[in-house]
């Protein structure tokens, strides 16, 4: 900081330590001291408008978002009765659907709980758009507004990073996350355009990780589609595959 002449923000510095529920009772830290101020041990900490906790179970990121999302979803049935259905589509794209598309990537591997609540909140959007009641199936009104749910929404940003990953179309520290497989002697995988994929020790941790999780969703992929050749190509076969996987 002082090389590169800049100035830490006092009270905006935060400290929080990451580790599983079973370490969390062991790990202590009485905080530090930055200036005239002592900055403490936090649970929960913001970057970038999510909310990251000391298990990274992101159940405050969670409920957050939902409680976001309903508070405008909430303001525009106010006014639906008012607007044609383009124009409420146009608001719960723009107040409700965007929320839970940021940084969703992040969301991978977290408790189905966390995952239901979330999809709660898109079939409440959904059913507003359509002007359809609560007792009615939401799979039908996904459907038709041709919508992933969550769940998939989460696994299409994530195997979009990948792709653009391997094609240097994001940043470095996300191109050196994806290394192609390469196996010891020539076998027809060689060019298959296969990820390899890491060993990890602990699966609610590290199976979530970018070259982890990444990896894995790649390689399921038909091969035809991971060679598309440009990234608007592969982006439509992807949402076609995830589709038929939940819809048929």
């Amino acid at each position: 900081m002082r090389s590169n002449f800049l100035k830490l923000n006092d009270d905006k510095t935060e400290l929080l330590i990451i580790s599983s529920k079973q370490m969390q009772s062991k790990v202590r830290f009485p905080g530090f001291k930055i200036g005239d101020c002592t900055v403490e041990q936090n649970s929960c900490a913001r970057n970038l408008g999510v909310i990251i906790d000391s298990t990274l179970s992101l159940d405050n990121h969670v409920s957050s978002m939902c409680k976001t999302a309903y508070f405008h979803i909430r303001n525009i049935r106010q006014i639906a009765r008012y607007v044609d259905t383009a124009s409420v589509k146009c608001l719960v794209h723009a107040f409700v659907t965007s929320r839970l598309d940021y940084c969703n990537s992040l969301l991978y591997g977290i408790q189905q709980q966390h995952l239901d609540r979330l999809q709660r909140v898109q079939n409440t959007a959904a059913r507003l758009i359509t002007r359809k009641s609560m007792r009615e199936h939401i799979t039908p009104v996904l459907k038709e507004l041709h919508w992933l749910p969550v769940r998939l929404r989460i696994v299409f940003k994530l195997i979009m990073f990948v792709y653009k990953s391997i094609h240097g179309l994001t940043p470095v520290y996300l191109q050196e996350l994806t290394a192609l497989y390469q196996p010891g002697r020539r076998l027809r995988s060689a060019n298959k355009l296969q990820l390899a994929v890491p060993p990890t020790s602990r699966t609610t941790y590290g199976d979530r990780t970018f070259r982890k999780a990444g990896a894995t969703l790649w390689n399921a992929l038909p091969t035809d589609v991971r060679g598309s050749e440009d990234v608007n190509t592969f982006r439509s076969k992807l949402k076609t595959i995830l589709f038929k996987t939940d819809y048929g």
